[in-house]
């Protein structure tokens, strides 16, 4: 389908058809009495050359073919020198600005060499280095600066289309990040739950089969929160182009994070302080997500025992505190965590601090209560 005319492309033709044969009969009936009077031949060559100009977008070398064997019969015929050039002006420049320069340099110099030919018809006299050298810059000065336009144009579509790469790193590095920890987080909790429900197996304890239930339903919980969460994930993914959908968890989903994490003997236990007052979205996102890469690193590398989870509201910001026992190595083992949780809260303007010990490990998340600007 062909794209439609535009005003840019229609309104220069337009004029040039108008405009450049009443100019040149004014110059030939108000100026010196140079050249050949205007007549319908005339009239006609400058009015071919202006409408071709309709055509330079999008047939540059059509356009150029056309205006310079309009633009040279006019002169070869004796007409005065005069706004007729000014479509040639425009020929030239159209080619180097929208054709590769291997392409729009020899049709240039073509159509150089076949105007300069009027000299000879015309003016044999003239035909020497100082008329041709002043013929030339009518193709010289409007092919570089075709060629210097078209460069500026190809560096700002090269710096948009890098803009736009690093928009797409971003937003991939930012899903997989969410699917990791939704994922990691699902596993976490069903690993949990499953080796409760195993213990309680192997014990001869009339509970057992009480815990055991206890334990699977906690699992199916714990599947179902993660698929939930990972749709809520892929969602916020546009299919449309559209806007990406809001519906990323905050402090708000806290306590039934840490539900999903708890389990006899390895309760995860949640203090508030301070006044917990709204939090913006994305301070509250990365605080999430932290709490849910660190309660799962606890389930997989601590030592069993309880978590502590504390969330301090100050007037400024908001830390999160999450503390296990210890195993050997845990903080050694980096992973895609930390350095993930690291990045999640250097986005919104907050830092993470990490603890450890023979005795415990511990993690400090801080981030303003107001996203960066």
């Amino acid at each position: 389908m062909q794209e439609p005319w535009r005003a840019r492309e229609v309104v220069p033709a337009a004029v040039a058809v108008v405009v450049l044969p009443l100019w040149s009969r004014g110059i030939h009936r108000f100026g010196p009495p140079t050249g050949r009077a205007i007549d319908p031949v005339g009239l006609a060559l400058v009015m071919l050359a202006g409408a071709m100009l309709l055509l330079r977008r999008r047939r540059p070398l059509l356009t150029l073919a056309v205006v310079t064997a309009a633009v040279t019969t006019y002169l070869a015929l004796g007409y005065a020198y005069g706004p007729v050039l000014a479509t040639f002006l425009l020929a030239v420049y159209s080619v180097a600005r929208h054709l590769p320069f291997r392409t729009a340099a020899p049709a240039a110099a073509l159509a150089v060499l076949v105007m300069l030919g009027h000299l000879l018809v015309r003016e044999p006299v003239l035909a020497a280095p100082t008329a041709v050298t002043i013929g030339s810059a009518w193709a010289v000065v409007p092919f570089a600066v075709g060629v210097a336009v078209r460069q500026r144009r190809n560096a700002a579509d090269s710096q948009r289309e890098v803009q736009v790469q690093v928009r797409l790193d971003s937003e991939r590095l930012r899903l997989s990040r969410d699917v990791h920890d939704v994922v990691g987080h699902g596993l976490a909790a069903i690993h949990l739950q499953a080796s409760v429900a195993l213990r309680a197996a192997d014990r001869d304890d009339p509970r057992a089969p009480q815990r055991m239930a206890e334990a699977l339903s906690s699992i199916e919980r714990a599947s179902a929160d993660s698929l939930a969460e990972l749709r809520d994930v892929l969602q916020t993914i546009p299919a449309d182009g559209g806007s990406p959908r809001d519906t990323t968890p905050g402090l708000a989903a806290l306590p039934a994070l840490i539900g999903r994490m708890s389990a006899p003997g390895a309760p995860v236990r949640l203090r508030v302080d301070g006044d917990p007052a709204p939090l913006a979205a994305a301070p509250g996102l990365a605080l999430y997500r932290v709490a849910q890469e660190a309660l799962a690193n606890a389930v997989r590398h601590g030592e069993g025992g309880p978590v502590d989870v504390v969330v301090d509201h100050s007037a400024e910001v908001v830390r999160l505190t999450v503390t296990n026992t210890a195993a050997p190595g845990q903080g050694d083992r980096i992973g895609m965590g930390l350095p993930s949780m690291r990045d999640r809260l250097g986005a919104v303007g907050g830092t993470l601090i990490t603890n450890h010990d023979r005795r415990r490990f511990e993690l400090v998340a801080t981030v303003p209560r107001e996203e960066p600007a």
